[in-house]
């Protein structure tokens, strides 16, 4: 097989596990705390690991991979027809790697992909006995309320920075700014199930909205972009601070800002500047990280 197909069969499943990772995590925000939210975040966790290991082979092969993502669904009438949803993603990626497993000529890639099949038909089993043992009408978010509103807006502001130092953190490597954009991305992430859970506390559903992402791979490009997405993260925070009267959402909301402030520091000072994660890879943005 030619290297251009295998690449495009590569980034046509980091699209598909990119949808899957948004949607089981707003699965989780949505259904609340206990066991089976736990459930969902750990498969959202190994499909993490597939988003990055297939990230790594599309590098490898001196090419981009991809920040595109497949449509996600976040309603449905139960949660049993929720986790429905779920079961055809997983249906669908099985069916997607055993054809590739079948078609790509690279031992190492077919490795890989025997590698994450197993764990997608685990993560169906999972899903249909979700789906089997649930019960129950999902309560309808809601979105109108300006306090989640405002939430939402820093919610996708958190999103585009994590695709944006995350496609970073793969592809430039010669900028001496690898590590620290793959431990601004885990920090991104953890902002992102924070804001999460707050909206979902308030009644609301994150936005699951596919933001932009600069292009820039030169030093001063990836700077100035990433200056650019600060700013824009921080008169988000500006306007959520202003929209609510709620101590313990001020208080989360200065938090994020005291990390995103120490990130301006980190653009405009350079590789000098110590790395703010104590995680052994740069690419370990995983659900767990959410709750250090």
């Amino acid at each position: 097989m030619e290297k251009s197909e295998i690449i495009r069969r590569l980034n046509g499943n980091l699209v598909r596990e990119h949808g899957a990772i948004i949607q089981y995590l707003q699965h989780s925000f949505i259904l609340g705390e206990g066991m089976l939210r736990n459930q969902i975040e750990e498969i959202a966790r190994e499909e993490m690991y597939h988003f990055q290991w297939l990230s790594e082979a599309v590098a490898g092969l001196k090419a981009e991979p991809t920040s595109e993502r497949s449509p996600v669904f976040l309603e449905a009438p139960t949660p049993a027809e929720l986790m429905g949803l779920n079961v055809r993603i997983e249906e669908e990626a099985i069916a997607f790697y055993l054809e590739d497993i079948k078609s790509i000529d690279r031992p190492e890639i077919v490795a890989l992909l025997e590698r994450i099949v197993r764990d997608e038909e685990e993560h169906k089993d999972v899903f249909l006995g979700l789906q089997s043992s649930l019960t129950g009408v999902l309560a309808k978010g809601g979105n109108g309320n300006v306090e989640v509103v405002a939430l939402n807006e820093a919610f996708k502001q958190e999103y585009a920075a994590l695709l944006q130092t995350l496609r970073q953190s793969f592809l430039a490597p010669g900028c001496g700014m690898q590590r620290r954009m793959g431990d601004i991305s885990i920090e991104n992430m953890k902002h992102m199930g924070w804001l999460g859970e707050e909206i979902v506390e308030k009644g609301g559903t994150p936005s699951p909205d596919l933001p932009g992402i600069s292009p820039a791979l030169d030093r001063e490009g990836i700077l100035s972009a990433n200056q650019r997405q600060l700013s824009d993260r921080m008169e988000a925070f500006r306007k959520a601070r202003s929209s609510t009267s709620d101590p313990d959402t001020l208080h989360l909301l200065g938090r994020i800002e005291g990390n995103e402030r120490y990130q301006e520091y980190a653009f405009e000072h350079g590789p000098e500047v110590p790395e703010i994660s104590d995680q052994k890879s740069p690419l370990s943005w995983t659900v767990g990280s959410l709750k250090e």
